[in-house]
């Protein structure tokens, strides 16, 4: 599929149909290529799901010359070809009831037990997918099937910063306290915000996740927060 203009300074390519890890690497691939193809010319980049939004600085380029230096970008972006360069990060994260609200409602849906839970999300390494809905807030996945449920019915109004929660086939950790409708079954003290935004090597699309399990007392010695 070619690229797209979307407004005057802007252009939207598409890199996939699915929500998977093929199409995750086929972004990074784009994301790598584009920055290569526009230099100074490229103001900022957005990746998500299966597309990349390109922002162009339109005093050297026009939308007709961007579409055109990158209209064969999604041939060209090829899975695997830059996943040698994603990261990972080990995030630790208590499971324990004061910070998991949900967790006995995910072992009465999954028929799973606490540990078996714990066991299951944190066995993974996964894909950060895209990044949005709030600063530094990560989608994951893909998460096991035998933990994937719907979102609450109730979104809560407030969501404290760091809890690490499930809904349908992603996991991610909250950044700030924010509303949420995500099931929460652990919390981290790992400040998402302050990776997302690192100088030197700030977590991106395509980058990838693993979650440590913690005990209380290493939790708290490290400034959780049980609240």
């Amino acid at each position: 599929m070619k690229p797209v203009a979307v407004s005057d300074t802007s252009c939207l390519l598409t890199l996939g149909t699915q929500i998977n890890a093929t199409t995750a690497s086929r972004v990074r691939a784009a994301c790598a290529l584009i920055e290569q193809r526009l230099g100074t010319a490229l103001i900022d980049l957005v990746p998500s799901y299966t597309t990349v939004l390109v922002e162009f600085d339109p005093l050297q380029l026009t939308a007709t010359q961007c579409l055109q230096q990158l209209a064969d970008v999604p041939a060209l972006a090829q899975a695997g070809e830059h996943d040698s360069a994603a990261q990972c990060i080990e995030i630790p994260v208590y499971y324990g009831d004061e910070v998991a609200p949900d967790m006995a409602a995910v072992c009465q849906h999954s028929g799973l037990s606490r540990d078996e839970i714990i066991r299951c999300h944190s066995a993974p390494e996964y894909r950060v997918y895209a990044i949005g809905f709030a600063p530094g807030f990560c989608f994951l996945g893909t998460l096991d099937p035998r933990l994937q449920l719907p979102r609450r019915a109730e979104p809560r109004p407030k969501v404290p910063a760091g809890s690490v929660a499930i809904a349908e086939q992603q996991t991610a950790v909250y950044p700030l306290d924010t509303p949420g409708g995500w099931h929460l079954i652990g919390r981290t003290t790992q400040d998402m915000l302050a990776l997302c935004s690192a100088e030197l090597q700030p977590l991106r699309v395509g980058d990838h996740i693993r979650f440590v399990p913690v005990a209380r007392a290493d939790f708290v010695a490290a400034g959780g927060s049980l609240k």
